[in-house]
């Protein structure tokens, strides 16, 4: 059940009474600075007050078009993390080749907090709820 929503230009985003936070692309999204900056204010406003500060985070990212440099570094900083709470976080990718591509990118750049990528939304969900807050 969900317990809050929020809209953006290039994305929905879903609290569910889980705790988990799923954010999902429109079809066709290009995320430059201002969309992520956008989204990082939703998201940041339904954590603090439906989360208590914490987060566990479900993104799909299928039908994203494009993100631009920028962007990845803002959702990438310390500071998003931090202010976030972001305790762990699961990618929804299309396929098993943007799976292993992803899995690559994260050897050489190791994110900040627990992350996996998934095609199987099911599963994301299931590794999500085994962190403990």
């Amino acid at each position: 059940m969900q317990i809050g929503q929020a809209e953006t230009s290039v994305s929905f985003i879903t609290i569910e009474d889980t705790g988990v936070v799923v954010w999902r692309y429109k079809e066709g999204a290009k995320v430059g600075i201002d969309e992520a900056k956008e989204e990082v204010q939703a998201v940041g406003l339904l954590v603090d007050h439906l989360l208590g500060g914490t987060s566990k985070l479900l993104i799909d990212i299928r039908q994203i078009s494009s993100i631009d440099r920028p962007a990845r570094r803002m959702f990438a900083s310390d500071e998003v993390s931090n202010t976030y709470g972001v305790q762990c976080l699961a990618l929804i990718l299309d396929s098993p080749v943007s799976t292993f591509i992803g899995n690559f990118w994260q050897a050489i750049n190791p994110p900040k907090h627990p992350t996996k990528l998934f095609t199987d939304e099911q599963l994301a969900i299931d590794w999500l709820m085994k962190h403990d807050q």
